[in-house]
């Protein structure tokens, strides 16, 4: 004897349709959360543990800026268009008061780059042409390529200050090496992630005059794991499995 399990129907159904995703969803772009890509042996032995590196900036506190539990993650997002946004909010690892929104467009993705690229920061013993599981073949870049990397002096974004930095504003242009992405491209571990030199001038000083930021333009360096986010689409196909499910046929157990 055989029975339809309406209740899954139902339940898939709900699942699609409560989300908003009644019909065909079209996935425009690639998102991921963004966190500081920390040193993992044997990969990395630097004990260097943030997002974003700007040594010099200010007198006051360390090197490092990362985001916290307080600021909430950062977003990479990749465009089909060939560009790449990267967003949030850091902070100053030694003192939470000094933070930045970081606000930075990408452009030209390519998989065709040429030196300096691409940034080799892990350990030489990590990479495969040495035996290594990390395949810089598989990664992609942003900044185009016309006979060298036009990543290179290009104008990419800013960072606005927030809190004791309120006021202040820094623009940040490409540095280098072409901003790289894919597994063990954050220079500090094997996960996904990405990585890019820059310099930073300063438009605008901190409110706060007893804070005096360095003017010059100064060689920084971003380094971020990514964390795929789901997309729609992917609870979309879940609910839509559930429903099916509901009309597959269940045989009733015999009873002994």
């Amino acid at each position: 004897m055989k029975q339809w399990s309406v209740s899954r129907f139902v339940m898939g159904v709900a699942l699609a349709a409560g989300m908003g995703l009644g019909g065909p969803v079209v996935v425009q772009a690639e998102s991921f959360l963004v966190d500081n890509a920390l040193s993992e042996a044997p990969y990395h032995t630097g004990g260097h543990n943030h997002a974003l590196w700007m040594p010099g900036l200010d007198s006051g506190i360390g090197n490092d800026f990362i985001f916290t539990n307080a600021t909430g993650l950062g977003t990479f997002t990749e465009n089909p268009d060939g560009t790449a946004t990267l967003t949030g909010m850091v902070v100053s690892e030694d003192d939470h008061n000094r933070g930045w929104n970081l606000n930075v467009t990408l452009g030209g993705r390519t998989t065709n780059v040429l030196p300096p690229s691409p940034k080799k920061e892990l350990t030489n013993g990590s990479y495969s042409e040495n035996g290594g599981p990390i395949d810089t073949s598989t990664w992609h870049y942003y900044g185009e390529d016309t006979n060298g990397s036009t990543f290179m002096g290009k104008f990419i974004g800013l960072l606005e200050g927030k809190g004791l930095y309120e006021g202040a504003t820094l623009e940040l242009s490409g540095f280098g090496a072409n901003f790289q992405v894919g597994e063990g491209a954050n220079g500090k571990n094997s996960h996904l992630g990405a990585s890019g030199w820059f310099t930073w001038v300063v438009l605008n000083q901190p409110t706060n005059t007893r804070i005096v930021l360095h003017v010059s333009p100064n060689h920084g360096d971003f380094n971020i794991d990514l964390k795929p986010v789901p997309e729609p689409g992917t609870f979309f196909l879940l609910g839509s499995g559930l429903a099916g499910l509901g009309w597959w046929p269940v045989r009733k157990q015999s009873v002994v």
